[in-house]
């Protein structure tokens, strides 16, 4: 009799136990849950002490799991806020921030940069370079990845004293073979081509170009760390810009980065007074969530270090980028 008892006792447990996994993943009322546990205990049998404890146990456990339910989420999800893009202190922010500050990182981004060049001679005139940079990386096998990215610049700048040109400028297609398992140092090297897409020739030299780009960087978080290089030479030879960009970001709590960047850029066929541009400033930004998709926004200023005589004496940089990780 008393096996018989135990039985039944583990019998109805185990019923109770099915139940409440229902009610779990199903979220089934709690009446419906007691109406089937106890349909399942209408045996008169006796209770042993230890079934009770079980019991006992399983109420505990259900109480617990209606606790993990939050109406905010859909049925299954056991998100928290902080665990979104751009919440609480944490984790997913931190990453995609850290993520979006690694050119040759596996997330797809389309930044958008608005420059505005303050103090260009004569008069103090102001110039503006939009630049659209879409990145997309391509998995070639499980060692490594290539990563392109497009730079589509639209120019609206002083050229005399009382005369503007607008348009598009010389786009850049570049290109990144780096490692997959590259962590903390990581690396990447390949071929840039120069297209002649100005609009005017005020704008870009309107010819083909070749060269190449390389960038190595450290992320130890907080800190993003390295510097980009690019050299390309024009087919028919009236250009050779080269570029280097330093750039530094120390990321904080809920999304928020600090950063000390610049673009030093030289045209070796330029005479030596007009060959260098060099911004650099430090700046503001934040990754965070718009209607659900993730974007890091950041605003910089930046001084001339080096310019032309009558170049700007000073930058302001407004980015935006969509982000979108796998």
């Amino acid at each position: 009799m008393e096996r018989r008892a135990a039985l039944a006792a583990i019998a109805a447990f185990v019923v109770r136990l099915c139940c409440t996994a229902a009610a779990f993943s199903q979220q089934v009322p709690a009446q419906e849950l007691r109406q089937a546990a106890a349909l399942s205990s209408d045996d008169p049998a006796p209770v042993l002490p230890e079934v009770e404890q079980l019991r006992e146990r399983l109420r505990v456990a259900e109480e617990e799991i209606a606790g993990l339910r939050n109406p905010k989420f859909p049925s299954g999800s056991f998100a928290q806020p902080g665990n979104a893009a751009g919440g609480d202190s944490g984790g997913t922010s931190g990453d995609l921030a850290s993520k979006s500050q690694d050119p040759v990182s596996d997330l797809v981004s389309v930044p958008y940069q608005s420059n505005f060049d303050f103090g260009i001679a004569p008069e103090n005139r102001m110039g503006f370079v939009g630049k659209l940079q879409p990145v997309v990386p391509f998995k070639l096998n499980d060692d490594w990845n290539l990563i392109s990215r497009v730079i589509l610049p639209m120019v609206n700048a002083p050229v005399g004293p009382d005369l503007r040109s607008d348009g598009l400028g010389d786009s850049v297609f570049q290109f990144y073979l780096s490692p997959r398992d590259a962590e903390r140092f990581v690396w990447g090297i390949g071929p840039n081509v120069l297209l002649p897409t100005a609009s005017d020739r005020t704008l870009g030299f309107q010819e083909w170009g070749v060269g190449v780009n390389g960038v190595v960087l450290m992320n130890q978080k907080p800190v993003v760390t390295g510097v980009l290089v690019s050299q390309t030479w024009s087919v028919q030879g009236n250009t050779k810009p080269f570029q280097v960009q330093p750039f530094f970001n120390y990321n904080l709590p809920k999304g928020w980065f600090l950063s000390v960047s610049g673009e030093f850029n030289a045209d070796w066929e330029l005479p030596k007074p007009r060959r260098y541009l060099f911004p650099l400033g430090a700046g503001i930004g934040r990754v965070f969530p718009i209607l659900g998709q993730p974007v890091s926004i950041s605003a910089r200023f930046a001084p001339y270090l080096e310019a032309p005589p009558d170049g700007p004496d000073w930058q302001f940089r407004l980015s935006m980028a969509f982000l979108f990780p796998k």
